[in-house]
């Protein structure tokens, strides 16, 4: 085993943990392509030919360009249904069976502001991000769930107490 010492032991040794954070997010993973890219060019290449140098490489950077490309366009704009540099607001609530209060899990709760539905938690509790600008304005929960007839519950955030949606089962047809 090698001993790593002089001035580069400390950034040697966060390497790990710099990929690590780089790694969990899209843009993290362009960067680190892009290192790999340029350590696989150099040492693969540095021999080669211009002829084949200059090929090999471009193909290379365009997936690279190709990937940032996919993930820009993939993380354009908001990804949950509000203007970037907009602040959000939490709605809370709970789904529950309409005849016998008890909770209903896994019923989807999608909600005017928020492009990304939730699923309610095994208690029936859900929590929704929405505009902050809605404060004050009604807001239309979509509930549905699987052998329950759907529901447009409207509320007016905020709401402090949460919000309780009873849905009622489906009449077999």
């Amino acid at each position: 085993m090698v001993a790593i010492s002089g001035p580069y032991d400390e950034a040697v040794k966060t390497v790990p943990e710099i990929i690590k954070q780089a790694s969990s997010s899209p843009l993290g993973i362009l960067a680190l392509m892009l290192i790999i890219l340029g350590i696989l060019a150099y040492v693969f290449l540095k021999n080669a030919p211009v002829s084949v140098r200059v090929p090999i490489f471009i193909a290379m950077l365009a997936g690279v360009v190709l990937y940032g490309v996919a993930i820009t366009r993939a993380h354009s704009g908001p990804s949950d249904g509000v203007p970037p540099g907009e602040t959000q607001m939490t709605v809370d609530g709970t789904v529950v069976d309409a005849g016998d209060n008890s909770p209903i899990p896994q019923a989807e709760i999608r909600a005017t502001g928020s492009a990304a539905p939730v699923a309610s938690n095994s208690d029936g509790s859900f929590h929704i991000q929405i505009s902050s600008a809605l404060s004050g304005h009604l807001v239309n929960l979509r509930v549905s769930k699987d052998g329950y007839a759907p529901i447009t519950w409207q509320i007016t955030p905020p709401v402090p107490l949460g919000v309780t949606v009873p849905l009622s089962k489906s009449k077999p047809h």
